[in-house]
């Protein structure tokens, strides 16, 4: 091999295409001011292009270049690489982008039943409500028909209270099974959303590595669809920083329990409902109105035995505030000294994750639009 001056290569160059058919297999060089090189590519560095042209090899600086097409079906524009991206590899994108969306509709689905079951338990325990004044209502005028030795209004009232009775019984049973089940939806959320953030976080790595790349002319319509097609769920996630204190039994953090008391609580999210001590449940005046009493929740996977179920007006770490939040008052917490322990009934519309060194949990909130 040896070299030539750029100019005389050139011309020797031109006159070869002129004589011969353009090479199918050839690279080609196009320069600035609409000259082409055809060859090999031997070379490529960050500034210059080798190419051997058969009598010898040429190179030039990428400043001279407008574009390059290579033999490979690669090429390149102004020195940059052009890719082009395979068919198997949009799709999978494109499939990722079906699954987030899936994904994205139940977690918004679960949000929007969580809030139903509340409401839901909410009626129950208003009914109860209006049943009891019905029963202490009743209650009354059958001890006056009683002394006044009306039996048979007497009986008519007993009968009428045993109905009444009845139906409260009935509304309890439904309310231990909305509460057990807003339970099951909001570890169900929980979920749901850690996979929402775990392929959107994979998306992103792998459509921001094209975004950096100089992708083929005809694979910009595939990119730009797919911009078109995450632009809804971009701003999913809303992120927030909280102070933590590090003790021996994990990860503390200061609550605001119903806009009332401040309290210390773990964070546990391998626990599926937020717990809270029985002096704390004293403090607020936590009730149910309707006695549920206990409620067995080892049926659902939730290994504490029977606690009573509550739901607090209020929670509020710092910036993060969830209302109507899932709870169970516990005579003795799975963690000594602390008020309670937040669990995923609290987290559930969040990413947690823990900078150590600035002792802070870094929070990525749920708030689709």
């Amino acid at each position: 091999m040896f070299h030539l001056g750029k100019n005389i290569l050139i011309c020797i160059v031109g006159v070869l295409i002129i004589l011969s058919p353009t090479g199918s297999n050839a690279d080609i060089i196009y320069l600035r001011g609409n000259e082409q090189i055809e060859g090999t590519i031997i070379k490529e560095t960050d500034e210059e292009v080798f190419i051997d042209v058969g009598v010898g090899t040429i190179s030039f600086n990428k400043s001279e270049i407008e574009k390059v097409k290579k033999k490979s079906g690669e090429a390149t524009a102004e020195g940059k690489k052009v890719i082009t991206l395979p068919s198997t590899y949009i799709e999978r994108l494109f499939t990722q982008v079906r699954t987030l969306k899936e994904k994205r509709r139940e977690a918004i689905q679960d949000k929007i039943d969580c809030r139903d079951l509340f409401k839901q338990f909410a009626f129950y325990n208003q009914r109860y409500l209006t049943f009891t004044r019905v029963l202490d209502d009743l209650h009354i005028k059958a001890q006056e028909r009683h002394v006044v030795g009306d039996l048979t209004k007497y009986n008519s009232l007993v009968i009428q209270m045993n109905t009444f009775r009845a139906k409260r019984v009935n509304l309890i049973i439904e309310a231990q099974k909305t509460f057990e089940e807003r339970i099951s939806k909001e570890k169900s959320l929980f979920n749901t959303i850690q996979d929402i953030f775990s392929l959107q976080y994979r998306f992103n790595e792998k459509f921001l590595d094209i975004k950096e790349k100089h992708i083929a002319q005809e694979d910009k319509y595939y990119y730009k669809e797919l911009e078109k097609e995450t632009q809804h769920f971009t701003q999913d996630f809303k992120l927030l920083e909280v102070p933590y204190t590090e003790i021996e039994q994990g990860t503390l953090v200061k609550v605001l329990l119903n806009n009332t008391i401040t309290a210390s609580f773990i964070i546990d999210v391998n626990v599926p409902i937020t717990m809270i001590s029985r002096e704390v449940a004293l403090i607020l005046n936590v009730s149910n109105y309707m006695p549920l009493g206990t409620i067995d929740f080892s049926h659902i996977n939730i290994p504490l035995g029977e606690a009573e179920p509550a739901f607090l007006d209020s929670i509020q770490m710092d910036k993060v505030r969830m209302n109507n939040v899932t709870t169970l008052i516990m005579n003795t917490l799975p963690y000594y000294g602390v008020d309670g322990v937040l669990g995923i009934s609290f987290f559930k519309h969040c990413i947690i994750r823990i900078d150590e060194k600035k002792k802070q949990l870094i929070l990525y909130e749920f708030i689709p639009s």
